[in-house]
């Protein structure tokens, strides 16, 4: 790396710094100038590495005589033909060892180069114990003759050419023969004996790829700091260019320790002074195989640059690194985290106003697998009017990228602290996406690091949103841009507000979104997570909403396509708005609750109309009023079941099964299709969750609810019961970002009247426990495939067990399961519910009795391994659910 000659010359000191690394690394320094003095030290063996030191590696070779042709392209290790066939050669070479007598000595294969002479290729075994050399050459001709491999019927190897090598590890001088000098291909050397090219980046790398291991000559290695470069023994120093001056040139350096097997090493820095535009990366391992750890690709400060992260080329703009506030005054931050002051560095959106939605994206190098999950630490910054929205996602080759952090909106000039779990399967990389619309904002991040474990309780206060003032006078606010179109990716929060006492009435003059896709929430209260009022979309008019208090929040969300003209607003503070004055008809009744001791109950009625229940020791009136109080049956099968196992990924049901698992059905462009699922509680109420009708909800009756269905090909069965939807109530303290109370009720047209194939499922008692591990079956007819979004004809069924939170939150760190919440699922994945099942039930069986044990809610995809199906637990609203009931 070139030295910046218009930057400051700060330097990075280290008194001291010890690394623990294995018998073999490489380490590599980027340099302008520095004073850097180095020593290392072998550390006796453990056990376990010790166990390593009995591994053993030999060479081969072989010439394929015909199936594959040779071309230039095979010099080429980054090429596809290279990568093709090294790829099915290693297959064919496991494949024949894998079913050999050394099979269990046996542990891979690496195809390294290919030459011309029809193609002769050039390989590495790699066995856990010393085998002979002659061993292995007779086990890799067995194979070939039995044709062990599916890859021995295109490609002949001539056996003759066969050969088995002890592999070199060590090269001192470099030797040409007279042939002449071969053309290798661009971004290749030839070896020394002139007859072999390997690409360049070999060279040097610790590992011997020439055959006569001229790729690693020490002189032809030697580093221009301390003409040194294989550094053996147990100990020694080594230093940077001209140490201890500090006016070196421009230069890498590159050092191999190489230690016996079995020991480990220890590098300490007695002197570390460096320019900040200098990198020194340590590495374990040798060849394309060495390691950067991966707290060292992830923990950044910019204070020495971007470290290791890599700006997103298919993104729209660039991170910008910067320090202290921008001129002229600028939406971004004054000073940077790390140090509290102007002199640090962070990096951000870039700092000019933008004139379109852009994404700013920041990419880590892969990570690598481990056994335990780590914790991503950062701190963020996001302000301000158009600032939009800052996300992690996990990218990876093997899965779909996953959202595991997401921030919307204006949290003011603040550095805010962030952290998640990471727990992944595969090789990933962590991805910082800011995303922001037209307009002066600003994104910003510093301090990003990683640690072993999962994240603990955050020690810092989750962040508030800084909100919204109403743009025109104290009573009037519209959306952005009103009367043209909005902008897309727009979220807005206005705080309301009246005095003490008095509540306020929100009138929407102008209403128009687009629908289900642009939504207003209304939320009684000041936070955005107060009590959910009420959810509007589409075309208006839409109703006015009251509030209980005397604050009010409006959220206006939009997504990333299409538009509309928005809204107009205005508001209005009295005292009781929309609370009608108590109306009791004769012959009416009215829930109320009242706990006591006392054998009898006083019944008085108050004078707005309401009644109080008191408990008391005698009657005062010489009559008695009798409630008698039928038991309900509930949760019981009519049909007879016939013994049917359940399959892998569910099974098709028989007619009857779940008589209270319901089909719901949405209207939309005249059309219905399958949406969610419900299951009945009585002869008029539906429980589903609110995810599933939130933004449909303005108008029940495009919902349809199929009672008593198995089929979806046969709606119209005698059995089945249709029934127009008429009312719909989220639960108030749904929060569709965090996923929190996610629970609906719907109520039928007109009542269901009770069959073999209509019955209602039983409420479990409050806070009614079932225990971790207890099987329970899930019903719907949602997707089978997720690849061709094929849903079910007939109903399907499935058993999953219950798993602990604890459980669960370990295997999704990026949400946060409450006690509100309970999981279901296998650790090998495959069974699970998936979209269309959303709002059926998670069912437990208890005295020959079914119980309504969940409502389905969300998860990762579907059936994936580790990653259970969460459910919203029906037990923590049986108050709110049985008020609607009776």
């Amino acid at each position: 790396m070139k030295s910046n000659k218009n930057v400051a010359a700060g330097r990075h000191s280290i008194s001291l710094f010890e690394a623990m690394l294995s018998a073999l690394f490489v380490m590599l320094m980027v340099l302008s100038a520095g004073l850097t003095a180095v020593s290392w030290l072998a550390i006796k063996e453990s056990e376990t590495s010790a166990e390593l030191g009995k591994s053993h590696e030999v060479r081969g070779t072989f010439t394929i005589t015909s199936g594959v042709t040779y071309n230039p392209n095979l010099q080429d290790r980054l090429s596809v033909d290279f990568k093709v066939l090294a790829f099915d050669l290693q297959q064919m070479i496991d494949e024949i060892f894998e079913s050999s007598n050394l099979k269990n000595e046996y542990k891979k294969s690496r195809v390294f180069q290919f030459e011309n002479g029809s193609v002769i290729v050039l390989f590495d075994l790699f066995f856990a114990q010393w085998v002979s050399n002659e061993n292995v050459k007779e086990e890799l001709i067995q194979g070939i003759e039995a044709n062990i491999s599916s890859q021995l019927v295109i490609l002949h190897i001539d056996l003759n050419s066969i050969d088995i090598t002890d592999k070199l590890t060590t090269s001192t001088s470099m030797t040409t023969s007279g042939n002449g000098p071969i053309e290798c291909q661009p971004d290749s050397r030839p070896c020394a004996n002139t007859g072999n090219c390997i690409a360049t980046d070999l060279f040097c790398d610790g590992e011997v790829n020439c055959p006569d291991g001229s790729d690693e000559d020490t002189e032809l290695c030697a580093t221009a700091c301390d003409g040194r470069f294989l550094l053996t023994g147990n100990s020694g120093p080594f230093q940077a260019d001209r140490y201890p001056k500090t006016d070196g040139s421009d230069g890498v350096c590159r050092w191999i320790i190489s230690v016996n097997q079995g020991l480990s090493i220890r590098i300490s820095f007695g002197s570390f002074i460096s320019h900040y535009t200098d990198v020194l990366n340590i590495y374990e391992g040798i060849g394309p195989s060495k390691i950067l750890r991966d707290y060292e690709k992830i923990n950044c400060a910019f204070d020495d640059g971007f470290c290791f992260w890599i700006q997103d080329l298919d993104d729209d703009n660039e991170w910008e690194r910067l320090q202290g506030s921008q001129l002229p005054p600028s939406p971004g931050p004054d000073f940077d985290h790390t140090f509290g002051n102007g002199s640090g560095f962070y990096i951000a959106t870039p700092a000019e106003r933008g004139w379109r939605n852009e994404r700013v994206g920041l990419l880590s190098l892969s990570l690598e697998l481990t056994a335990e999950p780590v914790c991503l630490h950062f701190w963020y910054y996001m302000c301000c009017e158009n600032v939009y929205n800052l996300s992690i996602h996990i990218s990876s080759n093997e899965t779909t990228d996953k959202i595991v952090f997401q921030r919307k909106g204006n949290y003011g000039k603040n550095w805010n602290y962030g952290q998640v779990t990471l727990n992944e399967t595969v090789e990933f990389k962590v991805v910082f996406n800011a995303f922001r619309n037209p307009g002066l904002s600003s994104i910003a991040l510093d301090d990003i690091s990683l640690t072993n474990g999962i994240c603990s309780e955050s020690p810092y206060p989750e962040p508030t949103l800084v909100p919204t003032p109403p743009p025109e006078t104290p009573t009037t606010f519209s959306s952005p841009n009103f009367p043209d179109i909005y902008p897309n990716q727009a979220f807005c929060v206005w705080n309301l507000n009246a005095q003490k006492g008095k509540n306020i009435q929100l009138h929407f003059q102008e209403f128009n979104l687009e629908n289900i896709n642009d939504v207003v929430e209304v939320r009684d209260g000041g936070e955005v997570d107060s009590l959910l009022l009420a959810v509007y979309t589409g075309p208006g008019p839409v109703k006015d909403v009251f509030s209980t208090t005397n604050r009010m929040t409006v959220l206006f969300i939009t997504d990333m396509s299409g538009a509309s003209k928005g809204f107009k607003a205005n508001f209005t503070t009295g005292y009781y708005l929309g609370i009608p004055e108590y109306l009791w008809n004769a012959n009416s009744s009215m829930p109320t609750f009242s706990t006591g001791d006392g054998p009898f109950v006083r019944v008085n009625r108050a004078p707005n109309g309401s009644l109080t229940l008191t408990p008391s020791l005698q009657c005062s009136q010489d009559f008695l009023i009798l409630l008698h109080c039928n038991r309900k049956s509930c949760g019981e099968k009519m049909v007879t079941q016939k013994v049917n196992p359940k399959i892998f990924g569910g099974s098709d049901t028989q007619a009857g099964s779940w008589p209270w698992v319901v089909a719901l059905y949405y209207r939309e462009s005249n059309y219905d299709r399958l949406h969610c699922g419900a299951s009945l509680v009585n002869s008029e109420w539906l429980v589903t969750a609110a995810h599933c009708v939130y933004r449909r909800n303005r108008d029940p009756t495009r919902w349809t609810a199929f009672l008593g269905l198995h089929m979806q090909s046969n709606l119209t069965s005698p059995q089945v019961a249709r029934r127009v939807i008429d009312q719909i109530v989220i639960n108030p303290h749904y929060d569709k970002r965090r996923k929190f109370s996610d629970i609906a009720m719907m109520h039928l047209e007109f009542k269901v009247n009770y069959t073999d194939y209509i019955q209602p499922i039983c409420l479990p008692e409050e806070n009614q426990i079932f225990i971790p591990g207890k099987m329970c079956s899930i019903a719907g007819w949602g997707l089978t495939e997720i690849q061709t979004g094929s849903t079910a004809d007939v109903l399907k069924e499935a058993d999953v067990p219950l798993l602990s939170n604890e459980k669960c939150q370990q295997q999704l760190p990026e949400y946060n399961i409450t006690e509100n919440m309970i999981c279901a699922g296998y650790e090998e994945g495959g069974i699970d519910t998936c979209q269309g099942d959303s709002g059926g039930p998670l069912m437990c069986q208890e005295n020959n009795r079914w119980f309504l044990v969940g409502v389905t809610s969300f998860g990762v995809e579907c059936a994936l391994p580790n990653h259970p199906g969460v459910y919203t637990r029906v037990s923590g609203f049986i108050e709110w659910i049985q008020s609607f009931l009776h």
